[in-house]
C-alpha cells in the first residue's frame, strides 16, 4: 500500500474513503480547534508535513506513552451550498487506542480526524 499525506483541505470523509478503498493509508492533520478548549491545552506541539520534511528539520525523539484516535463531526462551511464538509470546531472526541494504523472506524456521526500522541521526551 501507499501512505498518503494531505493538508486540511482534503480532510473530508470522501477523500479518506477513496484512499482506504484502494489500499492506501492516509495521514491528515488534526487542527487544535476540533479538540475543544480542554484538550487544546494539552497540545504542546503540532506537526503537518505537506510533501515531506525539510532536510534541516531536527527529529523529535521520544517514547510514545499514549495514542488517542480523534473523531469529530463534519459539516459544510457556514452559509455554504458546497457539498464539501469540514471538521466542526469543538466536536472532537478522543478515544485511547493501541496503535495508529491510519484507519479508525467512524463512531456514528463522528468521523476519524487523525491521532493525538503523547510522547515522553
Amino acid at each position: 500500500g501507499k501512505v498518503v499525506t494531505a493538508d486540511a483541505l482534503h480532510t473530508v470523509k470522501a477523500t479518506a474513503d477513496h484512499i482506504h478503498e484502494r489500499g492506501g493509508v492516509f495521514v491528515f492533520p488534526v487542527k487544535e480547534a476540533v479538540l475543544g478548549a480542554d484538550a487544546q491545552c494539552t497540545v504542546d506541539a503540532a506537526e503537518e508535513h505537506h510533501g515531506g520534511v525539510p532536510e534541516d528539520t531536527a527529529p523529535t525523539r521520544g517514547r510514545v506513552t499514549c495514542i488517542a484516535a480523534v473523531h469529530c463531526r463534519y459539516a459544510p462551511g457556514p452559509g455554504s451550498d458546497s457539498p464539501i464538509s469540514y471538521p466542526v470546531p469543538d466536536s472532537g472526541v478522543l478515544t485511547e487506542v493501541e496503535s495508529a494504523d491510519g484507519w479508525t472506524a467512524d463512531r456514528g456521526d463522528e468521523q476519524s480526524a487523525g491521532y493525538l500522541l503523547q510522547l515522553e521526551l
